[in-house]
């Protein structure tokens, strides 16, 4: 399914509170589903493709997402502790208030990710990718620019003061 820039599919799954703890979801399509509030402690989502899918407070903690597919994926509040992101794709993504402690997102694209009131001590931001991110204030988006390795120099340092 290809998806036109800013324009995402009405939701495809229902699976709000799922328990899928441990579950294995290699190269899943879950395009825009809503897996809301959904257990997916330990679970192997790896090569998934999760664009545009609902994680709002959803429980991702020590699961496998390398080279997943979250483009314009909603993650308020998620807890992706000790999580493996490794070259995931946030593009656009918001991570407002998500749980990212010891998250290993090396090679991932944060590029217009909305990151605002993150928890991040500890993460890794090895090699990634951010031209942008998206801060609300007073109601409005601002978009921040980076210059090449600029993001990961800042935010590798406000992560070991976290």
């Amino acid at each position: 399914m290809a998806v036109v820039a800013g324009e995402m599919p009405k939701k495809r799954w229902n699976l709000s509170g799922a328990k899928l703890r441990g579950a294995n979801l290699i190269g899943a399509n879950l395009i825009a589903a809503d897996l809301s509030d959904a257990d997916l402690t330990g679970a192997d989502l790896s090569d998934a493709d999760l664009s545009g899918a609902s994680l709002i407070g959803a429980n991702l903690i020590a699961a496998k997402l390398t080279i997943v597919d979250l483009f314009a994926a909603d993650l308020i509040g998620a807890d992706l502790s000790d999580a493996d992101l490794t070259g995931a794709d946030l593009t656009d993504a918001i991570l407002t208030a998500s749980v990212l402690i010891k998250t290993d997102l090396t090679k991932a694209n944060l590029s217009g990710a909305c990151i605002d009131n993150a928890n991040i001590s500890e993460w890794v931001i090895k090699d990634v990718m951010c031209s942008h991110i998206i801060q609300a204030k007073s109601g409005k988006q601002i978009r921040i620019g980076f210059e090449p390795l600029e993001f990961e120099k800042k935010y590798t340092q406000i992560g070991k003061d976290s």
